[in-house]
């Protein structure tokens, strides 16, 4: 009788691993992949602090695992003639999309004013060319305060609360008919 039910319990074991690794390939195949920009700095004197954050910006959308994240750095990939600040933002973040390969593109700009930075990070839907998010915030502190700020800013942005946990629901407004309903234009 003990043969038996170890033999059970070996297979239920084993279907049980067979079953989560499909899932998670499954779940890795259905996140949308997101290509994160460099944050537009408002002067030459932010660049290294908008580099700063643009990186912690993707390891943040890594962690919480809602996009199949391109490698930093992939805009080095695109033309040189390639101008990812030009005026019309968007439409430099949509083609960088296309020219990436990348189904949502994360991009933004970093201000100061005084003691005062202002961030704005949109996320946009390349197919669509719709900002499907934005978040805009003043935040007076310094700037390791503001880089300890960005998750909860990420977090924002996507509308979700610190107990929410689950990229399922926010990677499907990216596919199909559901990004019609979350998409709005901006101006």
């Amino acid at each position: 009788m003990k043969a038996g039910v170890k033999q059970v319990l070996v297979a239920l074991c084993g279907a049980f691993f067979c079953n989560f690794t499909s899932t998670l390939a499954q779940t890795s195949q259905a996140q949308p992949s997101l290509a994160v920009l460099s944050l537009r700095a408002e002067n030459d004197t932010l660049k290294d602090e908008a580099a700063k954050l643009t990186a912690q910006l993707h390891a943040e959308f890594q962690r919480l695992q809602l996009f199949a994240c391109l490698p930093p750095g992939e805009e080095t990939r695109l033309p040189q003639t390639f101008d990812l600040h030009a005026q019309n933002e968007r439409g430099a973040a949509i083609a960088a999309g296309r020219a990436l390969s990348a189904k949502v593109v994360a991009f933004g700009r970093l201000q100061k004013n005084g003691q005062a930075y202002g961030i704005e990070i949109y996320l946009v839907h390349v197919a669509s060319g719709q900002i499907v998010e934005h978040v805009r915030e003043d935040f007076f502190g310094d700037f390791t305060e503001l880089a300890h700020h960005l998750p909860a800013l990420v977090k924002k942005l996507i509308g979700m609360t610190a107990q929410e946990a689950g990229p399922a629901s926010f990677a499907e407004a990216f596919e199909g008919s559901a990004i019609a309903g979350k998409a709005r234009s901006s101006s």
